[in-house]
């Protein structure tokens, strides 16, 4: 059969006997935008071809699939098109709405010379759950009894939690493999007045480790601490406090006998540390303590190093997000300053294709108590939706909380309320993290 196209005038042939669809998709409603997202595949097999979705959760939770218009392309001219949902059929006349969720929905197709037949399967699905919303299950109200101020920091490795604790007088290190089961150790080598959030988890060799004035500690079970002889701090040179282990390295903010200034440094701990002339700290943005640290991956692909926020040497809470990384084999450090306020004492970990910022305190003295979230690399944060459930319901306003990750989930540690150390901890997982 030939057909003439008014306006260009060419012809165009189809096949009378063609009754197979080209494209399927849902169109647009007021008060459902996100149905037209919905990406269709149209596969034609030998008997009943199938419409599935790409992406089986491509449309978005809380989407209506009840009263959806289809929008079909075709590869012939159809004389007529009958859908049957459950037990109802009728002939689709371009004003009908399709109920997916009355399963079996069946599309059968007449080609033009009214002979010829296609039957399809349509498969369409929304999200029954919010892929958003974060599930919390308390594994223990609480570590230790004592609700006493102490300085405390958790961490992961293969499996297992590490949490060190130190009340002033005697470092104390507990251990579990659930969370929810603890075992009370003390640890040896450490100063009896050692502070456990300047301890940092090498990520190459696995070794938890600890510096302060006098030296770099090093300790392959975590219970055993020994003075490292092979990471050394650089002749002229004190330690002020570690920073966070990037790129197989561990970094380090040092600070210069003669002139006073600090230094950023990186090393193995299998060598002395550099420090990065070039990258002296030359003004107060750049903090001592109360800093968050994270390892990303950015969007372009690039490994990142992140330290943001913490106090500076005049006790002053800062704003700064310091960004480390590796270009053509040499490393770069800049300030991009553009978060919205500045904060002290919080958690930030890369989790779910975003960061996420847990706790902390603002220079007015307030607590944080809302979870906050960035999608530019720490440019800017943002409240997250109360929906989401960031934070598990009893968790209130905190600092010093310890954010950890383990393949898919997520752990909240402890922290300082106004007036207690708390010692609770939370496992946690996103919704949609492994669809």
């Amino acid at each position: 059969m030939v057909s003439c196209q008014k306006s260009t005038g060419s012809v165009v042939t189809y096949d009378v006997t063609d009754a197979t669809i080209a494209t399927f998709a849902f169109a647009d409603e007021e008060d459902d935008p996100n149905l037209s997202k919905a990406v269709f595949i149209v596969e034609d097999r030998i008997d009943t071809g199938l419409i599935h979705m790409d992406d089986k959760d491509s449309v978005a939770f809380g989407a209506n699939i009840t009263k959806v218009r289809p929008r079909t392309s075709y590869n012939g001219v159809p004389s007529a098109v009958i859908y049957y949902m459950g037990d109802t059929s009728f002939i689709m006349t371009g004003r009908d709405t399709l109920d997916c969720t009355r399963r079996p929905v069946y599309i059968r197709v007449f080609a033009a010379d009214r002979y010829h037949e296609k039957w399809y399967r349509l498969e369409a699905y929304a999200h029954t759950v919010n892929p958003d919303l974060y599930q919390w299950q308390k594994l223990t109200a609480g570590i230790v009894a004592d609700e006493s101020s102490a300085e405390q920091q958790a961490f992961c490795r293969t499996d297992s939690l590490f949490v060190y604790r130190n009340d002033g007088t005697q470092p104390k290190l507990y251990t579990s493999a659930d969370g929810a089961t603890w075992t009370e150790i003390t640890p040896t080598g450490l100063p009896d007045d050692c502070h456990p959030r300047r301890m940092v988890l090498d990520s190459l060799s696995g070794l938890f480790c600890y510096a302060d004035p006098t030296g770099i500690y090093t300790s392959r079970d975590g219970q055993e601490f020994a003075a490292s002889h092979s990471a050394q701090i650089p002749e002229g040179y004190t330690m002020v406090t570690l920073l966070l282990s990037f790129d197989n390295r561990i970094w380090a903010l040092l600070q210069e006998q003669n002139s006073q200034k600090q230094a950023i440094a990186y090393g193995s701990l299998d060598g002395e540390m550099t420090p990065l002339h070039p990258w002296r700290i030359t003004d107060a943005t750049f903090p001592v303590s109360g800093f968050a640290t994270a390892t990303f991956v950015s969007k372009s692909g690039l490994h990142h190093g992140m330290i943001a926020g913490g106090y500076n040497e005049q006790g002053q809470i800062l704003s700064s997000v310091w960004s480390i990384e590796e270009q053509d084999g040499n490393y770069r450090i800049t300030n991009v300053s553009g978060m919205n306020e500045a904060f002290a004492d919080a958690a930030v970990i890369q989790y779910g294709g975003r960061l996420l910022r847990i706790g902390g305190i603002q220079a007015d003295g307030t607590l944080t108590e809302t979870g906050m979230y960035s999608d530019n690399e720490g440019l800017t944060w943002e409240e997250a939706d109360t929906t989401w459930a960031l934070l598990p319901d009893s968790f209130g306003a905190r600092r010093r909380v310890s954010l950890l990750k383990n393949r898919n989930d997520l752990y909240l540690f402890g922290g300082h309320t106004q007036t207690k150390c708390m010692s609770d901890i939370y496992k946690g997982r996103l919704n949609s993290i492994d669809w």
